[in-house]
């Protein structure tokens, strides 16, 4: 089995995909299956989805009929193996040592979830002439609850995403996404929160937000 089960949901993307899933495929932590969500994309996402799995065997690949971003992200937590989860956005990118960087926090610290921070980039990935960064409130290891307050704060975007974080797969037992509700990520952050003994919180980019 896989240690970590990276869920990607693919709609619409055809332009940015190629660069999403190079970002994945060369992490420096290898020990991962990559579950990409074909959520009925009309372009040409499903045959790069399916292209790309020929070439490398950590790959799967989900073809449904489009239910949207929970719906898809869902579907990929229904097969995924992995001791922990990841979730990352198509059309973003994510450094070379995201897994790493969380991985190695989040079983340091023996933690239910490590959340990494965020750099917002232009269409073609790179940094903004004003650099622009989504970081903790604090750094260090806390209490999921003890962090509950921070979804109220200016930094509540590190707090809430989906896609800046490690999670240890049992804390998705019984959790899904809502399906047909936007901003689906409010509606389980605080359940996670939660459900969390502790909570790494670094300040080190890790995901490139396009």
């Amino acid at each position: 089995m896989p240690e970590i089960s990276v869920i990607v949901p693919v709609y619409k993307v055809q332009e940015f995909l190629p660069a999403c899933l190079a970002s994945l495929t060369g992490q420096t932590f290898r020990d991962f299956e990559l579950i990409l969500v074909d959520d009925g994309s009309p372009d040409e996402c499903g045959a790069l989805c399916d292209a790309w799995a020929g070439r490398d065997g950590r790959i799967r690949v989900i073809h449904k009929q489009n239910g949207g971003l929970s719906s898809a992200r869902n579907a990929g937590l229904e097969i995924a193996r992995g001791r922990y989860i990841a979730f990352v956005d198509s059309d973003d990118l994510v450094t070379a040592d995201y897994l790493e960087t969380l991985h190695t926090a989040i079983t340091r610290e023996q933690a239910d979830m490590a959340i990494g921070a965020v750099e917002d980039v232009d269409e073609q990935g790179a940094s903004l002439p004003t650099p622009a960064l989504t970081t903790p409130m604090e750094e260090g290891t806390f209490s999921g609850r003890s962090l509950l307050s921070c979804l109220y704060s200016p930094q509540a975007t590190y707090y809430t995403v989906a896609w800046n974080k490690l999670y240890a797969a049992g804390l998705w037992k019984s959790l899904r996404y809502p399906e047909g509700l936007n901003n689906e990520d409010d509606a389980v952050a605080h359940r996670l929160l939660l459900a969390s003994g502790r909570v790494v919180c670094s300040g080190r980019v890790v995901y490139h937000y396009r």
